[in-house]
């Protein structure tokens, strides 16, 4: 799916020349079809180090998160889906093919010297770009419009519009969609319980998301619920990663017109094995 490609290119571009970020990577795969998305899968955290497992984790959007009351939360939820149906409008950043490439190609040297960039991210420590480096597989100007991309994201761009069908049952709310959007049918919202549940596993709060301009998907004010599950037992024994990371954000953007910020990234690995891999991102309206 080239959707999920791009939007987490773009992530990685972020995570991968701010120094105080961690990140894991693994090799994209190009063949006659284009682009492997699930090659990426990108762990990003601000802060101190936190990695879930081999390229296994909750791509998160960069901001500060505060917890608090899901009151508000939900009480947003409930505005949003107050109503027997709505639109989701599929959205992707407008990244140029050429520096798909660039962002390809930066991926994959880092993904083949892993622990080099671990201990050049731990010598540049900081809040600061990271340097350049012949290590990165790309030219030093290549670098810098990678770099640029970081400070200046592209505008995100609507693909397609499809109806998705609410259906309430007091404070339970399901949604189904159509086509891309049919991940949508795994989201269960119970607002007075102020409980999510996706695909059969409750969602932990974490708080209100302040994303900055410079946010992979623009500035946008909403929350965030997550959900980071290890099965440590089957990792040990296979010494493979077993594990199931969901996130859901939601929130307005600063120029909204009318449209709801959505995304949903679900990742279900089994014994090293990717057995789901979704990434939807775009809008209510």
């Amino acid at each position: 799916m080239v959707l999920k490609m791009k939007t987490q290119l773009l992530i990685l571009a972020a995570a991968l020349t701010i120094s105080s970020f961690s990140v894991e990577v693994r090799p994209v795969v190009t063949g006659g079809g284009g682009v492997d998305p699930g090659g990426i899968a990108g762990v990003v955290t601000g802060g101190p180090e936190k990695v879930v497992g081999p390229g296994v984790g909750p791509v998160k959007v960069t901001g500060a998160i505060g917890g608090g009351d899901s009151s508000r939360a939900f009480s947003f939820l409930d505005s949003v889906f107050n109503r027997p149906e709505c639109a989701f409008l599929t959205a992707e950043p407008d990244i140029p093919a050429d520096l798909q490439s660039v962002l390809i190609r930066f991926n994959n040297a880092i993904s083949a010297n892993r622990q080099w960039f671990l201990q050049f991210k731990e010598a540049n420590g900081g809040q600061g770009p990271l340097p350049y480096d012949e290590h990165f597989g790309i030219t030093r100007a290549e670098y810098a419009r990678v770099q640029h991309l970081e400070q200046f994201p592209p505008r995100m761009i609507v693909l397609d519009s499809q109806r998705v069908a609410l259906h309430r049952q007091q404070d339970h709310i399901q949604l189904e969609g159509d086509s891309s959007a049919r991940i949508l049918n795994y989201l269960e919202i119970y607002t007075k319980a102020r409980k999510i549940i996706f695909a059969g596993d409750t969602l932990n709060f974490v708080g209100e998301m302040d994303a900055p301009p410079s946010s992979p998907f623009g500035q946008w004010h909403g929350f965030v619920w997550r959900l980071e599950r290890t099965d440590v037992q089957a990792t040990l024994q296979s010494n493979q990663i077993t594990a199931r990371v969901i996130e859901v954000d939601a929130g307005l953007p600063a120029r909204s017109d009318g449209r709801v910020f959505l995304r949903i990234k679900y990742q279900d690995v089994q014994q090293g094995v990717d057995r789901a891999d979704m990434d939807l991102t775009g809008y209510i309206r």
